[in-house]
């Protein structure tokens, strides 16, 4: 993906994307429930400011996961987009801890009050195309035709978000916040290469090659204690965020993807009843019986994996490459100076086979923003949206902040100013970037473009280079038919909570593995079917907008 994508992407996310705007001298007459309140009669044009400071909107969110600093006006970010557009937000931001999709869902079963500005609930809780058929939410083609000329350039620039964010009925009723962060956030092996010195084995290229590295941990004695209390592989997050990762090397795409992905021939395929799976299957069954890899992985926590590595005790985990120095400092403070954690591409069957890493990222399902029936002035919710979401200035406030206070332009490249290198009150510059209103979980941010390059070490420069050219596009999220939508929620639900029930007992042995194929017969006999034919659909109707 062109890194310009990566930059209008990032501001997409800022939920402003979906601010409703009223004017103070009395607003525009109330549109009909699902229709736009203008109709394009030439280029769209977007001059600021869009208002005069007497126009409020409502915008209803989840806060950004950085607790110090909720969501708030008086963010610098969010009081500089104010005094440019002219545009007050009135906030209904659920905090941290508490389910915004119960409490969206509640509000929109209510159908009345509704914000001008709404993140919807994220499937298979909210349904947008039940919501667009309903007139609860707007459509916004004429919208962004009239009054959106920077939504109306990046979607023609870059035609997968827009097919991403299309319904089955080829309208548009919602933005979807977007994040690029692939080769920063890769979900690989790290691994302490001080240990594997020790052991004197080269870097893990196949599945044979990591087993001999992970025994040579477990036995080899690599912390120099002369006790066997070496956990070679740790694990957090759950089985899936610990391990799926290490399935890419069967060629399954089980980390992003869930599963889903299209065979040579386009067929979908739900890759968890294929004989690869049952390979992966047999794999980490081994690995578990003799004991390589954590023995509590379906139950494991960040602060348990945190609290071994402190102790020396683990050798290797599946991760992005944030922990890398972070893992680096703590164990250096507990006294081991010479640790040394670093990520490694994933293994693979044969030495030829092909390695890759699933994206991660792009269209963020759970951060869909749509305009709002109960919206007076869509005219101007779409127009603030045009600012934030995609204008030149916009995106460079979603990602940096203020330019003079928070970064300034070098060489044609933004650096963070000592504000944010050196905070007042001691944070790290990410969650320092976020407090300035910038770079929050609903705004997100540009990982590539001048990130890496100011915040990150030479290690993690090295593990961003180490990924090149091995990404690939994780299965499609498309909104979904109201059919689709029933068919999948009367389905997976049951399935997945059977799936993960199997993949414990057939990892742990506690249900042997030649019994795989009743496991397929069975998923088969819940309807497994149904749910691939709806994903085939909706592959198709990718497929086809891509043309």
């Amino acid at each position: 993906m062109k890194s310009k994508a990566v930059v209008v992407l990032a501001s997409l996310f800022l939920v402003c994307m979906f601010v409703p705007f009223a004017f103070a001298s009395g607003g525009s007459q109330q549109a009909q429930p699902g229709t736009a309140a203008v109709r394009p009669t030439g280029p769209a044009t977007n001059p600021m400011p869009i208002a005069r400071g007497d126009v409020t909107l409502t915008l209803a969110c989840a806060d950004s996961a950085f607790s110090e600093a909720p969501i708030n006006n008086n963010m610098p970010v969010w009081s500089k987009i104010e005094s440019i557009t002219g545009i007050k937000i009135d906030w209904q931001v659920t905090p941290q801890g508490t389910n915004y999709n119960e409490i969206m869902n509640v509000r929109l079963a209510a159908g009345s009050n509704l914000p001008d500005i709404m993140q919807l609930p994220a499937p298979p809780a909210g349904d947008p195309t039940k919501y667009a058929s309903e007139g609860i939410i707007r459509q916004l083609d004429d919208l962004i035709a009239a009054r959106g000329p920077n939504i109306q350039k990046f979607f023609s620039e870059y035609p997968v978000y827009k097919a991403l964010m299309t319904s089955p009925d080829g309208k548009l009723y919602l933005i979807s916040s977007i994040i690029e962060s692939n080769e920063v956030n890769a979900w690989v092996p790290v691994i302490r290469m001080d240990w594997l010195k020790k052991v004197n084995l080269p870097v893990p290229k196949t599945f044979d090659e990591f087993y001999n590295m992970l025994v040579a941990f477990k036995t080899k004695d690599p912390d120099g204690v002369g006790v066997n209390n070496i956990i070679a592989y740790g694990a957090y997050g759950g089985f899936g965020s610990s391990y799926f990762a290490l399935a890419n090397g069967y060629g399954l795409h089980l980390d992003q993807s869930g599963g889903w992905f299209p065979d040579a021939n386009g067929k979908v395929q739900y890759e968890f009843l294929l004989p690869a799976f049952k390979d992966y299957l047999t794999f980490m069954n081994k690995l578990y019986t003799e004991k390589l890899i954590d023995q509590q992985l379906f139950q494991p926590t960040l602060a348990a994996l945190e609290s071994l590595i402190t102790l020396n005790y683990i050798g290797g985990a599946t991760v992005g490459s944030n922990p890398i120095l972070k893992w680096d400092n703590i164990q250096q403070g507990a006294g081991h100076k010479t640790v040394d954690w670093d990520s490694i591409t994933p293994p693979v069957k044969n030495a030829s086979d092909k390695v890759f890493v699933e994206k991660r990222g792009g269209v963020l399902v759970g951060r869909r923003f749509s305009i709002s029936r109960d919206c007076k002035v869509p005219e101007l919710a779409i127009r603030w949206m045009d600012f934030v979401y995609a204008s030149p200035e916009g995106v460079m406030m979603a990602n940096y902040g203020i330019e003079g206070d928070h970064y300034t332009m070098v060489n044609g490249k933004p650096k963070f100013t000592d504000y944010i290198m050196k905070h007042p009150k001691g944070w790290a510059p990410l969650p320092a970037t976020r407090s300035t209103g910038a770079q929050t979980d609903i705004v997100q941010f540009n990982h590539i473009n001048g990130y890496l390059d100011q915040l990150g070490s030479q290690k993690q420069i090295n593990h961003v280079k180490k990924f090149e050219g091995m990404f690939i596009d994780r299965f499609p999220s498309l909104i979904a038919t109201a059919e689709e939508s029933r068919t999948v929620t009367s389905t997976m639900p049951e399935i997945n909570t059977y799936r993960d029930e199997m993949i414990e007992k057939f990892v742990t042995g506690k249900e042997p593995l030649a019994n795989f194929d009743r496991f397929v017969s069975t998923v088969r006999g819940m309807g497994i079917d149904r749910a691939i034919a709806v994903y085939q659909a909706q592959y198709d109707r990718y497929v086809k907008a891509m043309k």
